[in-house]
């Protein structure tokens, strides 16, 4: 209201009326609780003489108030809790006890009931177990109570163990010495989660130190420790209550302002909080402009959709966060929002933003307010994905373009964009890759493909492609990228081991084992010490689950060009060490940056797992030690500007990132007057300034400029050259990694002639580099010159990434003569590389593909041979694969020694040919190696037991084995695929004295029907045995249910039956028993047929299954997560494996993983089946939150079988 416009009698009036309603909703704006508070309402007041409530009350609330998010109230009469509103307060922190008096009124209990109910927090401290001692419900809220049946050691010292350290309370925690009360026996039948015990003086037993539960949505933590003061006040223990009383409220143990002190970084390096929750949250992605201003994404719906979403409503933010003068975060301001889906990708640069969304690449200008206005498509895919396979990252690269990486698109279409100028580019398969175009998203072009999940990519100074894949088990790879390479994945069958880069012709890459990598940065920047230039740093967001220990940031060193070579064994990368890590149970890096003054911010979605849980963090790393170098004066961007040509040209070997990146803006901008310089600096500049000189040049995009470039050709550095080489090619105008032959198809326009670069190629065809031999052969046209120029270059390298370039190179651009002349070399290597060639002519269809299967044919035997003695073998999705089964079972060809028959069973499996190698299988089964026996056992359980000799084979097996695991096996097989046995056969296994045998029957016996006779004959045999040992009663048990048998015989045999477990309790026992289960019966019962879960997953890389690939599960998860995912399939799903809920036109429903293929879906149900439909026939598609792995296969299986099962998985672990 103006007051301009009030009237002017009673203007007093409306005065008053003004500053009421002010003062009124300043209060209501102050009583409201923040975003990040936690409110807890401590009720005390009452307790026994010995319980000093006044001393304790504020002594707990003296150590909540050291996280600044709790906020308390103390009530210190427990009788006035009905008439307290408990919906004002996240925590209720139970401090009293009724000893002898009276408990709170019904409603105070009803009440409390339903605060938890529905979500609210409660907090039992000590005493407080034996509180509300006459409500019948209390027990199922405490978890456990005092029951005044129990006692409690003397109070003195006594140690406390953490026993499960992968909770968030308890993570980083250690155990610790305490003097209190150690409370023994406390009763209750509800399951909790223990956390930490102490042995008890009295008992001589562990005792429970603290535990969580649930009721209904709300959090219990329950600690009996807190006697008095000192004790409360004891570090480890205010720590638990601390962090007790955050976890039951929904937040973050740990407050952000604590967090810099759960981190360790090396000597000198300091960690500091910049923004965190309300500020930023689950953040996905920043960056940082010329200014210092960052800009940053938020996810509400990562996964899980709209629907799924916990904003309500959500709109997946980009703020932009403007920092104060101690480097905090001072204003915040929303971007841009209303966005379906997260925004994964974002740079900034000069006032404008680039950002990724799902299927879009898009530009926007940054307006005066900080809001973003003018937005601009600038690419897009034609396929709309699930958000975690959309477009990641997006960033300018040192040649002024917008380089994008592009998820793999398992279940929609191919990924085909289309850039502003209406260009169009297709991946592979459904593969995902990276491109780059200019800033207006024109001209665009592949820069590699094949890839899985390429998360986050860097590009070095010398103009080589780095890129990490994001998701083990898929797999998980930091790859120095080949120009225009496929990489496999999604676009051609191939075998985990090849995508990992194990096998031997399969292009070099590293494997990163467990976790989610999601930022790879070369430094090359002024804040860390100088033995830190060049090195790569990788964050790892973890594997999925509570308690992921890899949550790291790493650090990789540069090897010397020349020293190492790059793969899994050879790598130009040393071994990791570990440059940041955490007891912080929430931290998920998603992202790593430069900060302008060199300094690293990292950035942190914070959570137990991918769930949106309204927390975020951005932290940033600088260093002060005492080894730092002196201080670099970092001129600003306005006096860097005003410089000239002569004063710029000497910044380019700035150690700061940012000043050598704004002084080649303003050399690009001052055009032909910055030729002269820039040329000085690419002949006789150091290697590193004149790889940025050329990087100018290129952004230039001038024929004079590519003139001037030329003169790198003759730099003294061999990285100089060949990047020179590389971009000169492109200013031909070449396709980045030109796949065709070096015609002018290209997209760019010429800047350099042809003719030109091929003469100055020529003399470098003789380098001592081989890099700058391969980078001048492929300037050349015809295919005599490339070919014969490429073998030159292999003279002087044994890099096993040079290596497979030039195989690439040949099969695309080199000439027959070639081939053959490498094939018919002598050196294994050399050979290796020809095999390379034609495995890429022949996948390519390149002109050398006839050649390469005229050789692949004729000369097979050799071929083989080659691949054994380098390691390899034929895979399932080889063009040989059934040539080589052909002359197996025909006796051509002959393996010698197990290694060799295995490879051969797992291609049995693999291809599942129509006539199996008979003769070959009965040789395997009368190996003397258990490992051949049992790969062969599997086969023949699956497929060939009909056949009467590989009958005999295993009967013999299972008659004259020493108890070990192949007869084990040879049993289950029989009993679960000869239907020939007789009554004596399943009697003999039944009554053995071996438990593992009486439990392989019976399993075995569960698998199908039997006919009532045998099942009566069983069950008299093996009730007798059931009498004396539990797990065989719960076998024999589970078994009968299974084949029918009514509860009325059951009960007759009065079996001893634990009682019916909930799934916590299960859980806790299944991970009790696995350090005695056996993985052997594990691996029976995973491929068994009731419960058999080889129908979707498959644990051979060379065998593509609807589910996860569990190849290496053993080495990425922990057993807890193992048995959470079997127990409860659905509260954390694998990315990439949600099922979906499809509804057709004419009103049907289908729910199950769906793939799809063009305009076809193919919709996988839980039980294998499959069903086709044509997009057209589509209504309807959501994505849900129910794991397509089916609920309650616990009912199916025993305790033991659960252990086993989980101990195969374990025992599944990278070779």
């Amino acid at each position: 209201m103006n007051q301009a416009h009030l009237p002017t009698t009673g203007r007093s009036f409306w005065l008053k009326l003004i500053a009421c309603v002010g003062l009124w909703f300043a209060l209501i704006v102050s009583a409201a609780a923040k975003p990040d508070e936690i409110r807890v309402l401590i009720v005390t007041g009452i307790d026994i003489a010995a319980h000093e409530w006044q001393k304790t009350t504020p002594a707990i609330k003296a150590e909540l108030g050291k996280d600044s998010r709790m906020k308390v109230e103390v009530l210190d009469d427990p009788y006035r809790l009905e008439a307290t509103d408990l919906s004002k307060h996240d925590v209720v922190f139970l401090h009293f006890n009724n000893w002898e008096k009276p408990d709170p009124s019904e409603k105070s209990k009803a009440d409390l009931k339903k605060f938890v109910e529905q979500g609210g927090g409660l907090f039992v401290l000590h005493f407080a177990s034996g509180a509300f001692s006459n409500w019948t419900e209390f027990p199922a809220l405490a978890g456990k109570i005092w029951d005044r049946k129990n006692t409690h050691d003397p109070r003195g010292p006594f140690q406390v163990r953490i026993v499960n350290a992968d909770h968030p309370i308890t993570q980083g925690l250690t155990v610790f010495d305490t003097d209190d009360e150690l409370y023994t026996g406390l009763t209750g039948n509800k399951p909790v989660e223990l956390l930490a015990a102490a042995k008890s003086k009295m008992t001589q037993s562990d005792q429970p130190m603290a535990f969580v539960h649930t009721f209904g949505k709300g959090r219990i933590f329950h600690t009996p420790l807190g006697h008095d003061v000192r004790a409360i006040q004891t570090p480890s223990t205010a720590e638990l209550i601390r962090r007790g009383c955050a976890w039951v409220a929904g937040r973050d143990p740990l407050p952000a302002e604590m967090a810099a002190k759960h981190f360790t970084l090396p000597a000198g390096f300091e960690f500091h909080l910049v923004a965190a929750e309300p500020d930023i949250i689950n953040p996905m992605t920043m960056c940082v402009d010329e200014l210092g201003v960052i800009f940053a994404t938020e996810a509400h719906t990562y996964r899980w959709g709209m629907n799924g979403s916990p904003f309500n409503p959500p709109s997946n933010p980009i703020k932009r966060i403007t920092l104060g003068p101690d480097g905090r975060a001072a204003s915040t301001v929303v971007v841009a929002d209303g966005f379906a889906d997260p925004v994964i990708g974002i740079c900034a640069r000069a006032g404008k933003i680039y950002a990724t969304c799902l299927n879009e690449l898009f530009s926007m200008d940054i307006g005066p307010d900080g809001k973003g206005v003018n937005r601009k498509l600038l690419v897009k895919d034609a396929a709309t994905e699930w958000n975690p396979f959309g477009m990641y990252r997006v960033q300018i690269g040192p040649d002024d373009r917008l380089w994008l990486s592009i998820a793999d698109h398992p279940r929609g279409r191919p990924v085909e964009l289309t850039g502003s100028d209406g260009r169009q580019v297709r991946l592979n398969g459904k593969s995902g890759g990276m491109v780059r175009c200019k800033l207006d998203g024109s001209e665009l072009e592949i820069a590699t493909q094949g890839l899985r999940a390429p998360y986050a990519f860097d590009i070095d100074p010398w103009g080589h492609l780095w890129y990490i894949s994001n998701g083990e088990g898929s797999p998980n790879i930091f790859v120095h990228v080949i120009p225009g390479m496929d990489y496999g994945y999604a676009s051609r069958k191939l075998s985990y081991g090849w995508l990992a880069g194990a096998e031997p012709l399969s292009p070099p890459v590293r494997d990163m084992g467990a976790g989610a990598n999601t930022s790879a940065l070369h430094y090359y920047s002024s804040m860390l010490p100088q033995a830190y230039w060049g090195d790569i740093l990788i964050s790892n967001w973890g594997s999925h689950g509570q308690g992921s220990r890899n949550r790291m940031v790493s650090r990789f060193r540069r090897a010397k060009a020349g020293v190492s070579r790059i793969g899994t064994a050879d790598t130009e990368l040393t071994e990791a060490s570990p440059f940041l890590t955490t007891s912080d149970p929430m931290f998920r890096p998603t992202g790593m940056v430069l900060a302008p003054d060199g300094g690293l911010y990292l950035i942190d979605w914070h959570g137990q797992d991918d769930e949106n849980d309204k927390s975020g963090r951005i932290f940033k790393i600088t260093y002060s030690g005492g080894d730092k170098s002196e201080a670099i004066e970092i001129p600003t961007p306005g006096a860097i500007a005003r410089l000239k040509p002569a004063a710029l040209v000497p910044l380019l070997s700035h150690s700061n990132h940012l000043v050598r990146e704004l002084a080649e803006r303003a050399l690009v901008k001052t055009g032909s007057f910055a030729l002269k310089p820039l040329g000085r600096i690419v002949v006789k500049g150091d290697a590193f300034a004149a790889a940025n000189a050329v990087w100018t040049l290129v952004r230039m995009d001038s024929a004079g400029a590519a003139k001037t470039m030329a003169g790198a050709l003759k730099h003294t550095d061999a990285r100089v050259r060949a990047h020179a080489l590389r971009q000169l090619r492109q200013a031909t105008g070449l396709k980045l990694g030109d796949t065709a032959s070096l015609s002018h198809s290209s997209i760019l326009s010429p800047r350099f002639s042809r003719e030109r670069l091929t003469k100055l190629a020529t003399p470098l065809l003789k380098d001592p580099d081989a890099e700058v031999r391969v980078e001048a052969a492929l300037c050349f046209v015809s295919p005599v010159a490339v070919g014969e120029a490429l073998l030159r270059a292999l003279e002087v390298t044994h890099d096993r990434r040079l290596r497979y370039q030039i195989g690439l190179e040949l099969a695309r651009r080199g000439d027959a003569a070639s081939l053959k002349q490498l094939w018919q070399r002598d050196d294994v290597e050399d050979k290796r590389v020809a095999l390379i060639a034609m495995e890429n002519a022949r996948y390519e269809n390149t002109p050398l593909a006839e050649l390469a299967n005229e050789l692949a044919v004729q000369d097979f035997p050799t071929r083989f041979k080659l691949l054994v003695k380098l390691g390899g073998s034929i895979k399932a999705g080889d063009a040989d694969a059934t040539l080589f089964l052909d002359r197996l079972e025909s006796g051509e060809l002959r393996l010698t020694g197990a290694e060799a028959e295995l490879q051969a069973l797992h291609l049995i499996e693999a291809v599942a040919p129509k006539q199996l190698p008979v003769k070959f299988l009965l040789a395997c089964l009368q190996s003397d190696n258990a490992l051949v026996q049992s790969e062969a056992l599997l086969i023949v359980r699956q497929r060939a037991l009909a056949d009467p000799a590989c009958r005999a084979a295993v009967r013999k097996i299972a008659r004259d084995g020493t108890l070990g695991d192949v007869q084990l096996e040879a049993i289950f097989t029989l009993g679960v695929a000869d239907t020939s046995l007789s009554k004596d056969d399943w009697l003999a296994w039944v009554k053995h004295p071996s438990k593992r045998v009486v439990t392989t029957a019976l399993r075995a016996l569960r698998q199908s029907a039997r006919p009532p006779e045998l099942v009566q004959v069983v069950m008299d045999a093996a009730s007798v045995r059931a009498k004396d040992d539990a797990d065989i009663a719960q076998e024999l048990d589970l078994t009968l249910r299974m084949l029918g048998v009514s509860a009325a015989r059951l009960d007759q045999l009065k079996l001893k039956l634990p009682g019916r477990k909930d799934k916590s309790t299960l859980a806790g026992a299944v991970l009790g028993r696995l350090a005695n289960a056996s993985p052997t019966l594990g691996r029976l019962s995973f491929s068994a047929g009731l419960t058999s879960c080889t129908k979707c997953h498959s644990v051979r890389a060379d065998i593509v299954k609807s589910g996860p690939l569990l190849s290496e599960i053993g080495t990425a998860t922990q057993p807890q997560y193992l048995v959470e995912s079997i127990l409860e399939p659905s509260k954390i799903i694998k990315t990439g494996f949600l099922s979906e809920h499809i509804e057709t036109r004419d009103d049907r429903e289908f729910t199950g993983l769906v793939q799809a293929d063009g305009d076809r879906l193919t919709i996988i149900s839980s039980a294998d089946e499959k069903v086709s439909l044509h997009l057209s026939q589509v209504r309807r598609r959501d994505t849900s939150s129910l794991s397509f792995m089916p609920e309650g296969l616990e009912g199916a299986m025993t305790e033991s079988e659960l252990a086993d099962v989980v101990a195969y998985l374990i025992s599944l672990k990278a070779k």
